[in-house]
């Protein structure tokens, strides 16, 4: 930790730096009962080990500050205070506007501070982190996803924390009476991090099951369908589904449905695999009688390309539709 290059230490981490990082997080929590934390020699203890963690956080980032350049091209990918132009994203900016180059890699390419770099992200990503676009803001970048899908693209100094918006008193009054308040313009409910179930309302529950969505639309009752991630899917990202948000009155009997809906779909999928067994069956059975059927054909042609083929003495094989009748 205390080397000179700092930076190349972490970026021969790789992906392991973020599960180091989260161990050593969890075992120096230590185990403190409450009492122990309120005890005067605890709190004292607690403040000095915070004021010497802070110290030695501030060493670093000077220690980083003050590393020289980086002579190769490959150290500029992981480095903590220098990046390259050719290597911000598509969504990086520098800013501020008027932030100037560190210098130049091999007389030719600018090499910026990593602390002049931001990520843009799009208003939907902001509200993610509970940050609003203010109104009348311009996107800094929009980038094109094909012919039809455009991101318009924010900067933090560009948003605000988002207010808390209070649900009108008839959503908590008569719950089931109206749709799933706080859902986004598809219909869906954003539970994309560890507290968002915790702020649902006291008469809303998430049911994280995938049977909840069909149970309740089978029951006809108000749901929300829960986005609980995303994935990508043709260069595209595309919502993940898991479970559903229905209001508490409604929940016991979504519940009860669900186990119902369960067994229904375990009983449509096994039809549907038992239809692709049989269909796998008839494939390999009609292949086999044709390549029979070929074989008894054209035994014994040796005419070569363009020569006539020479029936075998008897009967003619029976073609591959009769052959065929009772496996299709």
């Amino acid at each position: 930790r205390y080397a000179p290059r700092w930076s190349a230490v972490c970026a021969a981490r790789g992906s392991l730096a973020r599960h180091w990082d989260a161990v050593v997080a969890r075992h120096s929590e230590g185990a403190w009962t409450e009492e122990d934390a309120l005890a005067p020699a605890a709190v004292a203890a607690s403040l000095e080990l915070a004021r010497a963690d802070l110290l030695d956080e501030a060493c670093l980032a000077r220690r980083a500050k003050n590393e020289p350049i980086p002579t190769s091209k490959a150290a500029f990918k992981r480095h903590a205070s220098y990046v390259l132009d050719s290597q911000l994203r598509a969504q990086d900016m520098l800013h501020p506007p008027d932030s100037k180059p560190v210098g130049l890699f091999r007389g030719q390419e600018k090499v910026w501070r990593r602390s002049h770099v931001v990520e843009l992200r799009t208003a939907t990503q902001w509200r993610r982190e509970r940050r609003c676009v203010r109104e009348g803001e311009r996107p800094l970048k929009t980038l094109r996803g094909g012919k039809v899908f455009a991101a318009q693209l924010f900067g933090e100094w560009q948003t605000e924390a988002a207010p808390e918006v209070p649900f009108p008193v008839e959503f908590y009054q008569d719950g089931g009476a109206a749709a799933i308040p706080g859902t986004n313009n598809f219909g869906n409910i954003e539970l994309l991090d560890a507290i968002a179930v915790d702020r649902l309302p006291s008469n809303l529950v998430y049911l994280p099951d995938n049977a909840a969505r069909s149970a309740a639309a089978r029951l006809s009752v108000a749901f929300a369908p829960a986005v609980v991630g995303f994935v990508r899917e043709g260069g595209l990202p595309k919502p993940k589904l898991g479970g559903a948000v229905v209001w508490a009155r409604d929940a016991e009997e979504v519940a009860r449905a669900m186990a119902e809906e369960k067994e229904r779909l375990a009983i449509e999928e096994e039809k549907k695999r038992q239809e692709r067994f049989k269909s796998a069956w008839r494939m390999l059975v009609k292949n086999v009688l044709v390549d029979m059927y070929v074989e008894d054909r054209y035994r014994g042609d040796v005419s070569g390309v363009g020569g006539a083929a020479r029936e075998a003495p008897g009967l003619a094989p029976a073609p591959p539709a009769v052959l065929l009748a009772d496996v299709l």
